[in-house]
């Protein structure tokens, strides 16, 4: 299946909107920023909060705990170094790909698949497009996503991760 994430810009309740391919809003995500952390919620159609996202920072470390009701993860993204890394605790995924440019994939310990994320032009405009390959895992791949797009986008609005998207286009043009 796949799910589309769109930064509503809506400063009252929603910041993000997911979206599936039909252009049914899925679920709604509000940010709330204090000077130490943030704290993301997701709200399924029916308005209950479904899962719960709170960020802090930790020296390099940006750590994100993900709650909801198929368990407790940590995403923690690392700062140091020339590309942000990130890092899933709780769970037997890691992340396959770039994701300075929001394209990886979510990779079990099998190897399988999970998910792939990618940025996309859709009919919704630009956003995030989410391959999810098992239904079941719906809801965790969405936080996983948010926490790195959230921390990627903040990261972009200080030039951090500006420089990196240079370099890598140097390496790779002829």
């Amino acid at each position: 299946m796949k799910l589309y994430i769109k930064d509503s810009k809506d400063i009252n309740f929603s910041r993000f909107l997911i979206f599936d391919e039909l252009g049914n809003i899925r679920y709604r995500v509000s940010i709330e920023y204090t000077s130490l952390a943030a704290k993301l919620d997701v709200y399924d159609t029916n308005n209950k909060r479904i899962a719960k996202i709170r960020k802090r920072d930790i020296m390099s470390f940006t750590t994100y705990t993900v709650s909801c009701k198929k368990g407790k993860i940590k995403v923690i993204g690392k700062l140091t170094g020339e590309d942000p890394g990130f890092y899933i605790n709780g769970i037997n995924w890691y992340l396959n790909g770039c994701a300075p440019w929001h394209n990886f994939d979510i990779i079990n310990v099998d190897k399988s698949i999970v998910m792939t994320h990618c940025m996309k032009w859709s009919q919704f405009g630009s956003n995030y497009e989410l391959k999810i390959n098992e239904e079941d895992k719906e809801l965790l791949c969405v936080c996983i996503s948010l926490c790195i797009d959230t921390l990627l986008v903040n990261l972009e609005k200080t030039k951090a991760v500006a420089p990196l998207r240079n370099q890598e286009a140097a390496r790779t043009s002829y």
